[in-house]
C-alpha cells in the first residue's frame, strides 16, 4: 500500500519490521532489495541479494537475473564496482561459502573480463578438488572451468578458452573432463589460428596437435568431430584434399557411427570434393543428408549447401528456386543464409540479360570458398573492369573487404568499406558496410570516435536496418551512457 501511495520510506521500514516480527521466517530481502534499487540506495540493494544467498544458494539464479538489470547493460555503470567491492567483503566475511566466489566469477563473465573469471575459477576449482579428494579421494570437478572455456568460444576469446582446455587437461587423463578437454582444445585452437592472420608453420603444428589427439584417444565415434576438425584443415587451409577425403570416408564406414554424426561427414566431405572441383559428387553427398534429414536443420543446411553449389555453376534459376524454400526454416541461420543469397541472385540478374558478370562473382564466390583469395580478388578486380557500372559492383568491393579482413588488412578493408558508402549509399549493401567499419574502428583500432560516428551514420541513415538495435547499443555504449 505504501509503494502504490509512492512511500517508499515507509514501505521499507514496513518490510524492516515484517523481518524483525517474523524472525527469520522469511527475511523480504527480494522486496527490499526491489525497492533500494527504486530509490538508488544501490549498495543496501546490493546486501540484500547477497544476504539472500548466504540463507540459501538455491536463489543464485534468481539473483543473477534481478542484478543482470540493475546492474550490467552498461559496463561503465559505477554500480558494477559497488558490487564488486561488497562482494569481496562477503567472500571475506564467509570463505567457505562457495556461492559468492561463483558469483564474482559471473560477475568478471558479465564484464566479458574472461581472464579473470578463469583466474578466479581456476582457484575455485583447486579448493572444491582438494575438498573432494579429503572427502572421497577423487575428484570429477572442472565443470565452471569446461563452462567457462564454451563462453569464451562463443565469445571469441579463444586465448582464454585455451587456457581453459589446458588447465582441464593438466589434472590428468583420470580427470572427468580430460577427453573432452581434449577436443575442444583442438576446436578453440583451430578457431583461433584460423580466424586470424596466421603462418604455415601455425597450420602445421595444429595438425601435428591433431594427429597427437586422435593417436591417444583412438579413431572412434566420440572423437568424430575431431576427425572432422582435422579433415577441414588439411584440405582447406594444407591442401591435403586427397587425405583430408580418405580419412572422412573411413569415419562414414565407421561402426556405430550415429546417424547425425554421419551426415556431418558427409557435409564436410562433399565441402571436401567441392573444393576439388568434383562437382557431382559434392551434390550428390549433398542430396543424400537432405533426403535423410528432409525436416531436420542438418537436412536444411545440406539443401542450402547444394543450392549454393548450383550458384557457384551459374544455375541461378535453379539455386533461387531451392533458396526460396529455405527461408522459411526453423533454423534462422539457414533462412537468413538462403534470404542473402537469394537476393543477392535477384538482385543482380534481373536486368542482365546475359548474366555475364554474374557468373565471375560466383567463381569469385566459389574461389574464396576455395581459400584461393588471391585468385578471387583478380575474379573480382575483372568484374570493376569489364562491368563498371554493373549492379554487383558493391557486392564487389564488399567481398574484398571481407577477404582483407579475413587476412588482417584492416586499412585496405577501410577504403572497401569506404568506397561503397561514398559511392554506393542507395544500395544494399551501405548500412552492412557502415556496420563493419563502425566494427572494426571499435575492435580493431579502438577508435570510439570514428566508431561512434559510423554507428550514428547507421542509425540516421538507416534506421529501419537489421543492425539498427545493435548500433544503437554499441554507440551509447561507447558514448558512456546509463543503458537500461
Amino acid at each position: 500500500a505504501f509503494l502504490e501511495r509512492g512511500e517508499t520510506d515507509f514501505a521499507i521500514k514496513a518490510y524492516l519490521t515484517g523481518r524483525k516480527l517474523l524472525q527469520g521466517f522469511y527475511p523480504f530481502n527480494l522486496e527490499l532489495a526491489a525497492v533500494y534499487s527504486r530509490v538508488g540506495k544501490t549498495t543496501l540493494m546490493i546486501n540484500e541479494y547477497l544476504d539472500m544467498l548466504l540463507n540459501n544458494a538455491n536463489y543464485k539464479t534468481s539473483v543473477q537475473n534481478s542484478l543482470q538489470r540493475a546492474l550490467f547493460d552498461n559496463p561503465n555503470n559505477k554500480t558494477n564496482e559497488i558490487f564488486r567491492v561488497q562482494l569481496l567483503k562477503s567472500i571475506q566475511k564467509h570463505p567457505d561459502n562457495i556461492v559468492f566466489a561463483e558469483m564474482l566469477i559471473w560477475y568478471y563473465i558479465q564484464l566479458t573480463d574472461f581472464e579473470s573469471a578463469f583466474l578466479h575459477a581456476k582457484a575455485l576449482d583447486k579448493r572444491m578438488s582438494a575438498r573432494s579428494k579429503l572427502l572421497i579421494g577423487e575428484t570429477k570437478d572442472g565443470s565452471r572451468i569446461m563452462n567457462l572455456a564454451k563462453l569464451c568460444v562463443t565469445g571469441k576469446n579463444y586465448t582464454v578458452a585455451v587456457k581453459c582446455y589446458e588447465y582441464i587437461i593438466s589434472k590428468g587423463k583420470d580427470s572427468f573432463y580430460y577427453i573432452n578437454a581434449k577436443m575442444d582444445l583442438l576446436d578453440a585452437l583451430n578457431k583461433k589460428i584460423t580466424s586470424s592472420a596466421y603462418t604455415n608453420n601455425d597450420l602445421v603444428e595444429l595438425e601435428k596437435n591433431y594427429h597427437e589427439t586422435i593417436g591417444e584417444l583412438g579413431k572412434t565415434p566420440r572423437t568424430i568431430k575431431l576427425i572432422r576438425g582435422m579433415a577441414h584443415l588439411q584440405a582447406f587451409y594444407l591442401d591435403k584434399t586427397t587425405e583430408a577425403a580418405a580419412i572422412l570416408e573411413k569415419a562414414i564406414k565407421m561402426p556405430m557411427l550415429r546417424g547425425k554424426q554421419m551426415a556431418e561427414c558427409k557435409l564436410e566431405l562433399a565441402d571436401i570434393l567441392l573444393l576439388r572441383g568434383e562437382v557431382w559428387d559434392a551434390s550428390l553427398y549433398y542430396s543424400q543428408v537432405e533426403k535423410a534429414y528432409k525436416h531436420d536443420p542438418i537436412g536444411h543446411e545440406a539443401k542450402f549447401r547444394n543450392a549454393r553449389l548450383s550458384y557457384y555453376k551459374g544455375d541461378f534459376e535453379w539455386a533461387q528456386a531451392q533458396l526460396d524454400v529455405l527461408k522459411a526454416s526453423t533454423s534462422k541461420l539457414i533462412a537468413n543464409d538462403a534470404l542473402d543469397l537469394s537476393l543477392l541472385i535477384s538482385d543482380n540478374t534481373a536486368l542482365d540479360t546475359t548474366t555475364t558478370a554474374m557468373l565471375l562473382y560466383a567463381n569469385a564466390d566459389l574461389l574464396v570458398f576455395q581459400n584461393k583469395d588471391s585468385l578471387a580478388l583478380i575474379t573480382l578486380d575483372s568484374i570493376i573492369t569489364l562491368f563498371p557500372a554493373h549492379s554487383l559492383i558493391d557486392e564487389v568491393y564488399y567481398q574484398k573487404s571481407k577477404i582483407m579482413i579475413r587476412n588482417g588488412k584492416y586499412e585496405e578493408a577501410l577504403e572497401f568499406l569506404n568506397k561503397i558508402v561514398t559511392d554506393y549509399s542507395f544500395d544494399i549493401l551501405a548500412d552492412d558496410a557502415l556496420f563493419t567499419l563502425a566494427e572494426l574502428y571499435e575492435q580493431k583500432f579502438n577508435d570510439s570516435a570514428n566508431a561512434m560516428k559510423y554507428y550514428e551514420s547507421l542509425l540516421i541513415d538507416f534506421p529501419g536496418s537489421l543492425y539498427t538495435v545493435e548500433a544503437r547499443k554499441r554507440f551509447r555504449k561507447l558514448r558512456g551512457d546509463t543503458v537500461n
